[in-house]
């Protein structure tokens, strides 16, 4: 009894605490207590001093925070892998991205507006722990501050890491180096290359190079999947490695890492595989079934511009309601092989498995595997597997000496994995984000061969002129990348913050598939 009185007379003081326990809990941050209880002071002061300003304070984290949980829950904090993401998507992307997001989420969002509703008129006639209260909150704000006033001398009172404002100063500080970067890129790209190639053993005449979209490996039946959803890799004579990284876990800088040289930490975009081959007497194709921004093109999109010929059969700027599905490139593709000149490389950029796969297998699946996403992600893998055997034919068709290789961008990992809304997304805290598949075939393969030796995208550069038969001074040959010999300098990631990690230092997801 004495219980239920206690709570009937403080329940207005308990709703405003639970309304500032998912404020804070709104944004992806790390849980801290010492937040929760800092916002719940700051209200509960601002009510005793003025009913209007505590309103107007109540309604701005309400809108804030209920405006991102469903991103926050879903996709984390704003980090810089996330900005950059926003700052080249087009609108199809911004609608999968939103369509990513579990409805339940959205649903969410109303907590916090019911919370909030419950509270609007809360008022505090007498409140005689005010003063210790505010010295709590000056002290909580403030103490961060001044801890990085002691070690870089700037005092900034913005990052103090309350959650609703350290949103805004995340969304700033990236979006500014993002910015920055951009700017680098596009010097960069107006800049000659310094490539100085020569030509060592081209065997081929063709040379295939397709980019995947969003694949992690261990969803290929080629690397032990038990659902048969690539029966072209899984049968066909050429070299699979086992243990492929990406360069990073989002296609933007994972591309750009692997596409172009890396030196010193800086990329170069205008030295890249395009303007390599180019150099090296190869006329280039680049076919893309991702966007193009026009004049704000994405480093990737750029680097594809350089070629000779270059298609994208999606523009970014463009209202399309569904990217095409990639078997639209064919066309293109075979006129591209079949083109007389002696020497070529075709680069075909797909949308792959890119979230929601339901979205790219017209919600059809084969096989039920834990949710209704994650069977057309498996579907997905078998339309791109499909497409690379009608790639194959083509090649085989012409009569050329020809190779192909495959790799995806990245991988993925698990959101709500054992639940009827299980799916996968972007993350860089799994080895899964980045494990992928890389397969090599040719004209003249006769068996199959495994590469068990580590091998990173970061030295992709190094693994694509051994491919094309290219040697030039800037690109470092000290590891034969196709061969089973260890190498160092394979264990290199970039997470979402922009920074190197060791991919070995990452944990295993652990997810039953």
């Amino acid at each position: 009894m004495r219980l239920s009185l206690y709570i009937k007379k403080y329940k207005k003081v308990i709703l405003l605490f639970l309304f500032c326990l998912f404020a804070c809990s709104s944004f992806g941050y790390p849980f801290k207590p010492g937040y929760i209880i800092t916002l719940f002071l700051l209200l509960m002061v601002t009510a005793s001093l003025s009913s209007r300003l505590y309103q107007a304070l109540l309604v701005l984290v309400c809108l804030i925070s209920s405006s991102y949980v469903p991103v926050g829950w879903t996709y984390g904090p704003p980090d810089f892998n996330g900005v950059l993401a926003v700052f080249y998507s087009n609108r199809k992307e911004g609608g999968d991205f939103i369509h990513a997001i579990p409805w339940v989420y959205y649903a969410c969002s109303l907590i916090g507006v019911l919370l909030m509703l419950a509270i609007f008129n809360f008022k505090i006639k007498r409140f005689k722990y005010r003063g210790l209260a505010i010295t709590a909150v000056v002290l909580s704000m403030i103490s961060t501050p001044v801890k990085l006033y002691l070690t870089t001398g700037e005092f900034n009172l913005a990052s103090n890491g309350m959650p609703i404002f350290r949103v805004f100063t995340d969304i700033l500080i990236n979006y500014r180096l993002v910015a920055e970067q951009n700017a680098l890129l596009k010097l960069s790209l107006t800049t000659p290359d310094r490539w100085h190639p020569e030509v060592k053993d081209s065997r081929y005449q063709l040379h295939i190079l397709v980019i995947g979209e969003s694949a992690r490996r261990d969803f290929l039946h080629a690397y032990g999947f038990p659902v048969a959803n690539t029966p072209f890799m899984s049968s066909t004579p050429g070299e699979i490695f086992s243990h492929y990284i990406s360069a990073a876990s989002s296609t933007q800088t994972s591309l750009k890492n692997s596409l172009a040289l890396r030196q010193q930490g800086r990329i170069e975009l205008n030295n890249n595989i395009i303007t390599l081959a180019r150099k090296a007497g190869f006329y280039t194709y680049w076919l893309s079934n991702q966007g193009s921004l026009g004049v704000h093109d994405t480093p990737v999109a750029s680097i594809g511009k350089h070629a000779d010929q270059s298609l994208f059969l999606h523009n970014g700027e463009s209202d399309d309601a569904h990217y095409l599905p990639d078997s639209q490139l064919l066309s293109a593709i075979g006129g591209g092989i079949a083109d007389p000149r002696p020497s070529k490389l075709v680069v075909i950029h797909l949308i792959g498995s890119h979230p929601d796969a339901c979205t790219r297998t017209d919600g059809r699946y084969g096989v039920f595997r834990k949710s209704k996403e994650i069977s057309c992600y498996i579907e997905s893998i078998k339309q791109t597997d499909q497409l690379l055997a009608q790639v194959a034919a083509l090649a085989n068709a012409s009569g050329q000496t020809w190779s192909m290789m495959y790799f995806s961008d990245h991988g993925l990992s698990f959101d709500d994995a054992n639940t009827p809304y299980a799916r996968l997304s972007h993350h860089d805290n799994f080895k899964e984000n980045y494990n992928i598949p890389l397969f090599i075939t040719a004209s003249d393969s006769q068996q199959r061969q495994v590469n068990p030796q580590p091998r990173s995208a970061m030295n992709f550069l190094a693994l694509f002129a051994e491919w094309m038969g290219i040697e030039d001074k800037l690109i470092n040959r000290d590891c034969p990348m196709r061969a089973d010999t260890p190498c160092g300098n394979q264990d290199t990631i970039i997470q979402f913050n922009g920074q190197t990690e060791a991919y070995s230092r990452l944990a295993d997801e652990k997810i039953a598939l």
